[in-house]
């Protein structure tokens, strides 16, 4: 409701830049123990703003039906995660040789160069709607409607992804704890090593992917966004099944080799491009523009779906094997991918109708980059 409030009074651009400097007060707040409630506070309603309206922006460059919306969200996805890779290594040095107070202050100074960058590029964005208290959101036709449904029985299906991915941050640590080999002679790797795999890995691997997809768009073979998130789901229960199998590997020496763990971050992060930016780009494309930003909002509920039910799950990692626990999460991910495949071939018309009566917006032209 705030960030439908806020967006309602100051537009989108507006409430991009008014989620910034929220989010770099709160990164000052931080450098002062006194204001740490607030810090959170600042943060919570910063990133609810940011978050909520740059991903809409992004679809706004492009119609509804060009394809290059994919690639869009693909390099958009990937930047986000180049950053929260090296963002904890700055900081996290900054922290260790100064304190955590000058490091709390140097993200804020961050935030601030972002907002002026974005602040410098905001002129290339798409014109907004009218705006202000008096202004009146067009009305939503019954397809709209129709859309919306959809689009809400979305977020349970989405979750299923998250419900895996997320065990990378929970109940993943332990068992790399307990069941892989990370001695180097006399040298013990970092388990968070591993993790910040999934940082740098999407973007790695970024102009493969998009590759692939521009060879298949040039012979008429590229997926809809359906299959691509299907196979994204796929693709990350298959690598949650080397899990299993690197379980099952250690047998009575209770170690598996650390092979098993990279090519489980290797494979997880080819399924993270396929769905995770797709599914963003889904969701931007098909929600009405009235309500854009409110609905990506709704499918964000998704990932916070995942995380409280990959919580839950961890608990029965005590009570299963570890091969077991694995093969749920597998299991659990490769469904939701048969339940996207589901919901398309059931959303589709509907999304083709709304196409074909939604008049062209602002896009990039035909040879932009």
């Amino acid at each position: 409701m705030w960030g439908w409030f806020i967006d309602r009074l100051l537009g989108r651009k507006g409430s991009v830049v008014l989620g910034g400097l929220l989010m770099a007060a709160g990164q000052f707040s931080l450098a002062f123990d006194a204001s740490f409630l607030l810090a959170l506070l600042l943060l919570i309603l910063g990133a609810g703003l940011l978050r909520g309206n740059l991903a809409p922006q992004l679809g706004e460059l492009y119609a509804k039906t060009d394809r290059r919306r994919d690639t869009a969200f693909q390099i958009y996805g990937s930047s986000v995660n180049i950053g929260a890779f090296f963002a904890p290594l700055i900081t996290g040095a900054l922290g260790q040789a100064y304190g955590w107070h000058f490091a709390f202050a140097f993200a804020g100074f961050g935030m601030l160069i972002g907002v002026t960058i974005y602040l410098a590029g905001r002129r290339d964005l798409p014109p907004e709607p009218e705006r202000g208290p008096q202004a009146i959101a067009a009305p939503l036709e019954k397809n709209d409607l129709r859309i919306l449904g959809y689009l809400i029985a979305f977020v349970p299906i989405a979750s299923t992804f998250w419900v895996a991915q997320s065990q990378v941050w929970n109940t993943y640590n332990i068992w790399v704890r307990d069941h892989v080999d990370l001695t180097f002679g006399h040298w013990t790797m970092p388990i968070p090593w591993l993790q910040s795999l999934d940082g740098i890995g999407p973007f790695l691997f970024l102009p493969a992917i998009l590759a692939l997809w521009h060879w298949q768009r040039a012979r008429g073979r590229e997926p809809n966004e359906f299959t691509k998130m299907a196979i994204g789901c796929f693709i990350f229960g298959a690598g949650t099944m080397l899990l299993a199998a690197g379980s099952l590997q250690a047998g009575t020496s209770g170690r598996a080799s650390l092979l098993w763990s990279l090519g489980f971050h290797l494979i997880s992060n080819i399924g993270w491009l396929f769905f995770s930016p797709i599914a963003t780009a889904f969701v931007t494309r098909a929600a009405p523009r009235s309500v854009n930003a409110t609905m990506l909002g709704v499918y964000y509920l998704s990932i916070f779906i995942g995380s409280v039910v990959s919580g839950r799950l961890g608990g029965l990692y005590e009570s299963l094997t570890a091969a077991q626990f694995w093969m749920l999460h597998a299991a659990i991910v490769t469904g939701g991918g048969v339940l996207i495949l589901l919901l398309g071939a059931a959303m589709r018309p509907t999304l083709r109708q709304a196409e074909s009566v939604i008049p062209p917006t602002l896009v990039l032209s035909s040879d932009a980059a």
